[in-house]
């Protein structure tokens, strides 16, 4: 089933991590729930209407949402609590059960997504839900830390100096950023906003929808939480699709092989614009990534003219490019936007980044990564960090490195990591899952998802095509194995699909 529209599209792209503004990441194994998690468990979720729920559409009865209550700090269960927001738009036909789409990003709300899966096959037998993570969206408390605007300002500031003194200025940014979370925030909700604590807060939803087994989708980010949960919770699964899959075992901000992904979907999508008539990347798609740097780079000193006063920037002329990788649909509103930018016209790129801002919480997405991410403390490494991702998207490159770079938000975060890249162990209790793995990936590499699936001895469903993600996304394939194995837990063996089949 194909989603049309850009709201539609929008949903779906943040299911996945945004590659601009953050990483995916790992959580290790952990015991299970103890006793006195009790009255966590033993609530149910009270459905009643959307009205208030910030993030989602008036839906009249459609979609229900309600409430439920975790402890901030697992270690300390009858000190501060959270309020997860849920929602559910309940199955159109029999009956199976209930389908949890867990979010991706870091940081990504969730509350909106019933409105479009619950709408596709999967919501014939099954209710779909969905939920803000701790710390975002219609959720609370919320992560506060600096606006939408001053973030963006930060970071184009930080990519367009990179002398010793913008280098000097843009690690002072990064050390005024983690303050103002600690003073809007505070340290407590800050310390518990990573994988460990998204896995624990997903089995007490699991309990209060009245499952004994957990159905989950997870794309992307989503997917980490997921395999994380199969291994901490190997014995409450049922039926597992991790989709637009992560290597376990790795960072997924590695500066290689994240890039690579990135530079290569951008080579396919140059290859295809090439072959059109007046494609503002030339004839020559060997030559795409330099002509791409010759119309976006100049934006790093001059916006171009917009209708609007804001004009566009850097960041969002790149933002329009990368994140429409996500989406191969958007690929001619990019080549139109990279038509009219070299004609001095920043309109219609604009308008596509104007699409994903700000649909990834970056606060509480930051925070995720600064408790699952190995961190980076050594200015030498650093900068070293920098060059290889420069060498493996040189699409993105803005030309200013000058070999040095500043230690980032996570050096100076005020808690300690909860979490790391590490190899799943312990699921023998676990049933098959299903892997999803793109092999045109973006942001994803396809090699992740094989990896994932050998880790957890899932079935592995590679989509042989570009763009995020694979189910639902019009590969009918993909779409008719993901929904029998979802219905009759028939796992296939290990399959290639691709969009005609």
């Amino acid at each position: 089933m194909r989603f049309i529209g850009a709201r539609n599209m929008r949903l779906l792209v943040v299911l996945g991590c945004g590659a601009l503004v953050a990483a995916c990441t790992a959580t290790p194994g952990g015991t299970r729930a103890e006793p006195d998690l009790d009255k966590y468990y033993s609530q149910r979720v009270e459905w009643g209407s959307c009205a208030g729920f910030a993030g989602i559409e008036d839906t009249g009865n459609e979609v229900q949402c309600g409430r439920v209550q975790v402890p901030i700090d697992y270690d300390k269960p009858e000190g501060n609590t959270a309020q997860i927001a849920v929602s559910r738009m309940a199955a159109r036909g029999k009956r199976i059960g209930a389908v949890v789409v867990i979010p991706g990003g870091p940081g990504q709300p969730g509350l909106g997504v019933p409105t479009v899966f619950g709408k596709s096959e999967l919501g014939v037998k099954f209710d779909v839900v969905s939920f803000d993570p701790r710390g975002l969206g219609a959720s609370t408390p919320l992560v506060r830390c600096v606006s939408q605007e001053r973030l963006e300002a930060i970071q184009l500031r930080a990519m367009t100096d990179m002398s010793p003194t913008g280098i000097a200025r843009s690690e002072q940014d990064n050390r005024d950023y983690v303050a103002e979370c600690v003073a809007k925030t505070g340290t407590e909700l800050l310390g518990h906003l990573g994988t460990r604590e998204a896995v624990q807060d997903l089995d007490i939803i699991r309990a209060a929808l009245g499952a004994n087994q957990l159905n989950a989708l997870g794309v992307s980010y989503g997917s980490r939480v997921g395999s994380s949960y199969a291994e901490r919770f190997p014995d409450k699964v049922r039926a597992l699709v991790l989709d637009a899959s992560l290597d376990p075992a790795a960072r997924m901000s590695d500066p290689v092989k994240t890039n690579a992904s990135l530079q290569s979907a951008f080579q396919t999508y140059a290859d295809s614009c090439v072959q059109e008539s007046a494609c503002p990347l030339g004839t020559d798609s060997a030559a795409a990534t330099d002509r791409l740097r010759r119309l976006i780079n100049p934006l790093l000193d001059r916006p171009a003219a917009t209708r609007d006063s804001r004009g566009l920037n850097y960041l969002n002329g790149l933002s329009a490019v990368v994140y429409s990788l996500y989406i191969p649909q958007l690929w001619p509103q990019v080549t139109t936007g990279l038509r009219e930018l070299a004609g001095g016209n920043g309109d219609t790129l604009l308008e596509l980044s104007d699409q994903f801002r700000g649909v990834v919480d970056r606060s509480a997405g930051q925070a995720t990564l600064c408790l699952d991410e190995p961190r980076t403390t050594d200015r030498a490494k650093a900068a070293e960090e920098i060059k290889l991702g420069i060498d493996a998207a040189p699409f993105a490159d803005t030309g200013r490195f000058q070999g040095q770079a500043p230690l980032d938000v996570c050096a100076f975060w005020p808690e300690q990591p909860t979490s790391q890249p590490h190899q799943i162990s312990g699921i023998e209790a676990l049933p098959k899952v299903l892997v999803v793995a793109t092999t045109g990936d973006p942001v994803a590499p396809y090699q992740g998802g094989v990896n994932l699936a050998r880790a957890l001895n899932a079935s592995l469903i590679t989509n042989d095509g570009p763009g995020h993600s694979g189910f639902l996304r019009g590969i009918h394939c993909v779409d008719k194995l993901v929904l029998a194995y979802f219905e009759q837990l028939t796992a296939p063996g290990d399959i290639t699909c691709r969009k005609s089949s």
